[in-house]
């Protein structure tokens, strides 16, 4: 929160609310880009705080849109004896405009999801038991909060939940050995993170499994390249537009986000790891050979 910024909250809807509160919703809608209907719900619970730590020279615009929509609306300085007058109903404010950004997240990450082509990812779990049949490594690899998905991923899939050795997954997360990391990026450059640990451990017609929402990321584009040279089959789980690793991966999981639009793109990229892992245990569990 700015110090010296202003909010502009409306305060109350007059008694000819029902007649105002389309123009208000709809108002308010297009400017926060949020569905109306949620909108129309939180302007039940006024105060709503429509902007927070800006200019009056920012707010005053929204102020005289909302006054001629037929709201209530006030300009409050956010460190003042203004806003402690308030106090009494800021809470309900602030948990109206929590509850409106909580469902304004939800509706846009089941947006997203629904967009990913099922196809892409039906491709993956075919790899993935593949692998499983054959013997073959599978090994996932990140930077950031995708390294954190990549070591998720390697647990999920390498739990071994029932007694027959075929339902195991020989499946190993390049972002969990803290001291090759940070060694090969001492003498050998962070760019060669994963690509050494394949030249090692990496044989023909195992599965590498690269997650980037930028997609551009140069160590493990770099590794994927090594992969495709050797024979193995690899999976890009891209998020933005694509990126470079979009294009260079042998599969394509694409999350359609906006770059920068992080949060989405790693939330997606977990979802979908989930849904594998869940589905195909499910799929061991109810295939009648597989016991708990």
């Amino acid at each position: 929160m700015i110090d010296d910024g202003y909010d502009l909250i409306i305060q109350k809807l007059p008694q000819a609310y029902s007649q105002n509160r389309p123009r208000i919703a709809e108002l308010i809608s297009r400017e926060l880009q949020t569905d109306i209907v949620e909108i129309e719900a939180s302007l039940e619970r006024t105060p709503f705080i429509f902007k927070q730590g800006a200019t009056v020279a920012e707010l005053v615009p929204n102020m005289v849109a909302l006054l001629e929509a037929g709201a209530l609306a006030m300009i409050i300085p956010q460190n003042s004896t203004a806003r402690s007058n308030t106090d009494s109903s800021s809470n309900n404010a602030f948990r109206s405009e929590f509850e409106l950004f909580y469902k304004k997240y939800a509706n846009g990450l089941s947006r997203i999801l629904q967009k990913v082509k099922i196809d892409s990812i039906y491709e993956l779990m075919q790899l993935l038991l593949k692998a499983r049949q054959s013997g073959a490594r599978i090994f996932f690899m990140g930077n950031g909060g995708s390294a954190a998905i990549a070591s998720h991923a390697a647990t999920d899939f390498a739990k071994d939940r029932f007694p027959e050795e075929k339902y195991l997954f020989r499946v190993i997360s390049l972002t969990d050995n803290t001291s090759l990391l940070t060694a090969t990026a001492n003498d050998f450059g962070y760019e060669n993170i994963f690509v050494k640990q394949l030249k090692c451990l990496m044989q023909k017609d195992d599965v590498v499994v690269a997650i980037s929402s930028s997609g551009n990321s140069p160590n493990v584009i770099k590794a994927v390249e090594y992969a495709n040279q050797n024979g193995a089959d690899t999976v890009g789980i891209v998020g933005f537009s694509g990126g470079e690793l979009g294009g260079v991966a042998k599969h394509r999981i694409h999350i359609p986000t906006k770059t920068g639009q992080y949060g989405f793109a790693e939330d997606i990229s977990m979802i979908i790891i989930h849904m594998l892992s869940v589905y195909i245990y499910e799929q061991d569990q109810s295939s009648g050979c597989a016991s708990q």
